[in-house]
């Protein structure tokens, strides 16, 4: 460590993973981290604070904080199929994950066309929220399979869209170019808070279509379409200057209508957990994800770990299931190294089948090197 501190026996272990996408929660990996690190030495003190960035798990990682009930209900997936949901609610607030509800890894991977998807079944569930008596709404926005603008949610929220004759239109993104006009239902009663875990613009090279929508399955030609529709949206919403609209095909974009604070998911995370009590007096940080890359350092989790772990003066280790060559960003931004837990070649089905595993082995190696060291 550039701080000249030695590794006891006894040293305290902070461990704050992220996800690792389609293979493990954050919850899973922080386990895996702690088992190896006590296999390496058992007299470890390890504090497991496991995160999320604002996509997949952000839910599950607030209500560990907040200690909510989970709330089942039926709503509409991405492409309008009605299937089992859920959201946490803790007396009046609601702690609402899109990618619980329009998620793309719910989605097969031979049905990802997002021309057809809506975020309707989103609205659904923060509506049912409202309706229940929460009026303080926490909404996670990462991993959606949507690319729709928003005006599915907005739909089932109470938005109505008109064509030039003033003919109520269904709010799908293959109307939009129809739209002429629309009447906001807004929640003045309501606060909103919304995690991104991006801060793309709504429209433009850098916004939601042609950023997130290959993801979703989209080709050349649909990024094309896709985009010229919310352009369209864009030209009664005007949205393209306002950061992090983007975020979860621009469904931010909407809840910005509705007076919503758009905020840093790992920021928010960071806040709530109190985890820079527990790293003053820690010797080494450990954290992770799926895919540790140049976007790590851009408002995902490792850059809030990473500006922490800076400002105390604590090494920070992180494992990921792939990781880039160039990470010069991270390391200036206070990661200390970065390791691959993939041991060899092997098939993307067994890396991401087996991940706890080679993620635990992983570290207990490390850990042995650092306390022999």
């Amino acid at each position: 460590s550039s701080s000249g501190r030695t590794y006891s026996l006894f040293m305290k272990v902070v461990i704050c993973p992220d996800s690792f996408k389609e293979s493990m929660s954050s919850i899973e990996a922080a386990d895996a981290i702690e088992r190896g690190v006590l296999k390496a030495d058992k007299n470890i003190k390890t504090v497991k604070i496991p995160l999320a960035d604002g996509g997949e798990g952000t839910s599950t990682v607030l209500n560990g904080i907040y200690k909510g009930t989970k709330v089942i209900l039926r709503a509409h997936d991405a492409y309008m199929r009605l299937r089992d949901t859920y959201y946490y609610r803790k007396d009046n607030t609601a702690i609402i994950e899109l990618a619980a509800v329009c998620g793309l890894e719910m989605i097969e991977k031979d049905l990802r066309h997002p021309l057809y998807s809506s975020s309707y079944g989103f609205g659904e569930v923060i509506m049912h929220a409202i309706n229940s008596g929460c009026d303080n709404i926490l909404l996670g926005l990462g991993g959606s399979a949507c690319n729709d603008g928003g005006i599915g949610m907005l739909s089932a929220m109470g938005t109505r869209f008109y064509d030039s004759k003033h003919n109520e239109l269904s709010a799908v993104i293959a109307n939009i170019d129809m739209i002429d006009s629309y009447k906001l239902k807004k929640y003045p009663d309501i606060k909103f808070k919304a995690a991104c875990d991006v801060k793309n613009p709504y429209t433009g090279k850098q916004g939601a279509t042609y950023v997130f929508g290959p993801q979703k399955g989209a080709d050349k030609q649909e990024l094309d379409i896709l985009e010229n529709k919310l352009k369209h949206l864009d030209s009664l919403f005007h949205l393209s200057e306002i950061e992090s609209t983007g975020a979860a095909g621009g469904t931010s974009g909407a809840l910005y209508l509705l007076g919503t604070k758009l905020i840093s998911g790992i920021e928010l995370i960071l806040s709530e957990s109190g985890i820079e009590k527990e790293l003053m007096d820690a010797d080494l940080c450990i954290s992770g994800e799926g895919s540790i890359d140049a976007q790590s350092s851009n408002g995902k989790t490792i850059s809030g770990i990473a500006a922490l772990c800076k400002k105390h003066d604590i090494p920070l280790i992180c494992f990921g299931g792939r990781t880039d060559k160039n990470l010069d960003s991270l390391y200036c931004a206070g990661v200390s190294a970065v390791f691959s837990i993939c041991d060899r070649p092997k098939s993307l089905e067994e890396a991401l089948k087996e991940g706890p595993f080679y993620l635990e082995d992983t570290v207990y190696n490390v850990m042995r090197l650092i306390k022999n060291f």
